[in-house]
């Protein structure tokens, strides 16, 4: 938690429940363990989840996230990983 990266400030945890109260410092937080893509600003944060890449489960779509930080900023894509529902 509370690293700086190419001059963004991120906040890393498990679990969104984990995430501080206070993120006037924070400009992204990482989370997982929902296995569920988010990457949505809410108010002066950019929230991200890369979702799973693994086994599907929970009939979720299965994901990951590349992400490239430059000069200060973050550029995120959404990648689907196929896959054949039975």
């Amino acid at each position: 938690r509370g690293r700086t990266l190419g001059g963004l400030r991120l906040d890393m945890v498990h679990n969104q429940k984990d995430v501080p109260d206070n993120l006037e410092d924070t400009d992204v937080v990482l989370f997982g363990h929902s296995h569920k893509y988010c990457g949505e600003q809410r108010g002066n944060q950019l929230w991200l989840n890369p979702g799973s890449c693994g086994p599907r489960r929970f009939q979720q779509e299965i994901t990951l996230m590349r992400a490239r930080i430059s000069g200060g900023g973050i550029q995120v894509e959404k990648l689907l990983i196929p896959h054949e529902v039975p």
